[in-house]
């Protein structure tokens, strides 16, 4: 076993122990070479079940693919995989954080609107892999990684389920944590989307209720059979969080809302806004909020990636809870300026930028006398796609965006504003978009 101040594969200085669980130890560290700070998860040489060194490389191997394959904010990212006298280690992103599990011990339940905030962003974390194909298969509050300011990541993708890549356990085995297992994968079947989709609600359960759904007394077998055959135990704490967590913890996979449902739910609940749970037989339908485009090409799937950010104005109440018509000349910001019909006004502001990418928000301002009922539109600048939109209804015809309210937001009285969200991916010779107060077509009614 490694300790301080030892150099792992030539670069990586150990410092501090921070984290120690079943798969093995998580240092500090330094990485000489490009001075940085990064987290370095030494394997234990048993987690592999044989004990054998190329079976635990293999594994770690297998995680930093996934991971890789993998590259979203609310993900926690692996920079490298290294062996050092053959032990094998994960580099990855340092995180200053503490876990949901730590968080949870510490100040025990915490109010539904934070856990929805924490919630989504796992979410969006979630969905992004799931439409790589990723399962993760270990969702749970030891794998939830959370910062003093809000910020909320998904770690381990150490079992986890992937298209083209080998499986970790062994056949006739249960992988994952018991109290936050779904039926199907307690009662000895595979896990699916919709496993995690479960085991997200167990885990928001805890966090919510101080206690998983099904608790956690008895050994574990009597807990598995509780699981695939019991109801889970009933809400008390959870006031908004309950009808999205009781959505997520249906019995029957295809009753559960998908990931990214669950990432719109849980963002209206964070928001305090209505959070429109779906039908039991809806669990596949497409929530309000996800761009119909009436165009044959359709959006790509790789989208997901970013489409599921969430809103910096919830970061933010998360930290305080926790600690001219289609051929107009274009903007300076790139997108086409259209004429603003009377009854409203609309302005675009870009929230923030990534590779590839940003979060925009669209502030809706009714004239005198308020409005019922409004859509914006605009025209998407050369190389932009819309892969997402919260708080609105959205549609698209060739490069016209039209986005109209989500129903529940569609009075705005005098003086009052509506906010709807978007993600956008852009292609590297893409328009550019810059600052912020970009004038958008605005329709009352």
């Amino acid at each position: 076993m490694s300790g301080e101040g030892d150099l792992v594969a030539g670069r990586y200085r150990l410092q501090d122990r921070v984290g120690r669980g079943g798969m093995g130890v998580v240092w500090r560290a330094h990485d000489e070479r490009l001075d940085r700070v990064v987290a370095v998860k030494q394997l234990r040489a048993d987690v592999a079940g044989d004990g054998k060194p190329e079976t635990v490389l293999a594994r770690a191997l297998r995680e930093g693919r996934v991971a890789a394959r993998l590259r979203h904010p609310h993900a926690v990212t692996v920079h490298d995989v290294v062996v050092d006298q053959d032990t094998p280690f994960l580099v990855m992103e340092f995180l200053p954080s503490r876990s949901l599990a730590a968080l949870v011990a510490d100040r025990g339940p915490l109010p539904p609107r934070a856990v929805a905030a924490i919630g989504a962003q796992v979410a969006s974390a979630l969905a992004a892999a799931h439409a790589e194909g990723i399962v993760h298969c270990d969702v749970k509050p030891g794998n939830v990684l959370v910062t003093d300011d809000g910020i909320a990541k998904i770690a381990d993708f150490g079992i986890s389920r992937a298209e083209g890549v080998g499986p970790v356990a062994d056949r006739g085995l249960i992988a994952g944590t018991p109290a936050y297992l779904s039926p199907e994968v307690a009662d000895g079947g595979r896990g699916e989307a919709a496993s995690d989709v479960f085991s997200l609600g167990a885990t928001l359960c805890l966090a919510v209720e101080g206690i998983p759904p099904f608790g956690a007394r008895g050994n574990t077998i009597a807990l598995l059979v509780r699981i695939a055959h019991a109801a889970p135990e009933p809400l008390r704490r959870a006031g908004p969080l309950g009808d999205p967590l009781l959505a997520m913890l249906r019995r029957e996979p295809a009753e559960r809302p998908s990931m990214r449902q669950v990432h719109h739910l849980l963002n209206a609940v964070a928001t305090g806004q209505p959070a429109t749970v779906p039908s039991p037989t809806a669990g596949t339908r497409p929530l309000p909020g996800g761009v119909a485009k009436r165009a044959s090409r359709r959006v790509a799937a790789t989208g997901l990636v970013a489409a599921v950010l969430v809103a910096v104005g919830m970061l933010g109440m998360l930290g305080v809870m926790l600690g001219s018509a289609l051929g107009a000349d274009r903007t300076r910001s790139g997108a086409v300026a259209l004429p603003a019909p009377s009854g409203c006004v609309a302005e675009l502001r870009v929230l923030r930028r990534w590779a590839g990418g940003y979060e925009g928000e669209v502030v809706v301002r009714p004239g005198s006398g308020g409005v019922v009922g409004w859509t914006t539109r605009w025209s998407l600048p050369r190389g932009h796609e819309v892969t997402d939109v919260w708080n609105g209804t959205a549609a698209r015809e060739g490069d016209e965006l039209r986005v109209r309210d989500a129903g529940w937001n569609a009075a705005v009285r005098e003086g009052e504003t509506a906010v709807f969200g978007f993600v956008a991916q852009t292609s590297p010779d893409a328009d550019p978009v810059e600052g912020t107060g970009i004038p958008l077509a605005c329709l009352a009614g």
